[in-house]
């Protein structure tokens, strides 16, 4: 069962490029985005692990995060990672 909390960051026309799954327990936590939404994507992890009435904590986003790393080019996630890369 996919969580009602869980959404794409974008709400494109387009099937989205990526995709990641997380199961907890009985929760299945679906996340899609399109190259170039990483930012809006951990945004949206962040505001979701905040939010009290959403099973879904910091540890997994990292989880998230970590599958989400292994689909981003690595010169890609280079850039976005530096300090002074283009999405800091």
């Amino acid at each position: 069962m996919s969580h009602p909390h869980a959404s794409s960051p974008t709400e494109s026309a387009t099937a989205p490029c990526f995709r990641v799954v997380l199961h907890r327990g009985t929760d299945r936590w679906g996340f899609s985005w399109n190259p170039g939404d990483e930012r809006a994507l951990v945004r949206e992890l962040a505001r979701l692990a905040k939010n009290p009435d959403v099973p879904l904590d910091h540890e997994d986003v990292l989880v998230v995060l970590r599958q989400v790393a292994q689909e981003i080019d690595p010169e890609d996630l280079a850039t976005m990672t530096r300090p002074d890369g283009p999405l800091m």
